[in-house]
């Protein structure tokens, strides 16, 4: 891998969780019981709740779909 590989690897890897865990239905009820228990392996460095849904952009006569994902910010100097 040369250095301009390495650093999208890198730039990659540093915007995307490397593990994202979800629930069947889009809602997970007790966020921080999970949190608790995640933040008991030394393995996991950090772990910290987002949201994700869809909206919608209008500009004149174009319409685009769009998705969004929301964080806390008073936890993302956790992850």
């Amino acid at each position: 891998m040369n250095g301009f590989s390495r650093e999208i690897r890198s730039q990659i890897l540093n915007a995307t969780s490397h593990i994202t865990i979800r629930s069947f239905n889009g809602t997970i009820r007790d966020i921080e019981s999970l949190l608790k228990t995640l933040n008991q392996y030394p393995e996991i460095i950090g772990a910290a709740p987002y949201i994700m849904g869809q909206g919608m952009l209008s500009k004149g006569g174009q319409v685009k779909g769009i998705q969004i994902k929301g964080i806390d910010l008073n936890q993302t100097n956790q992850v």
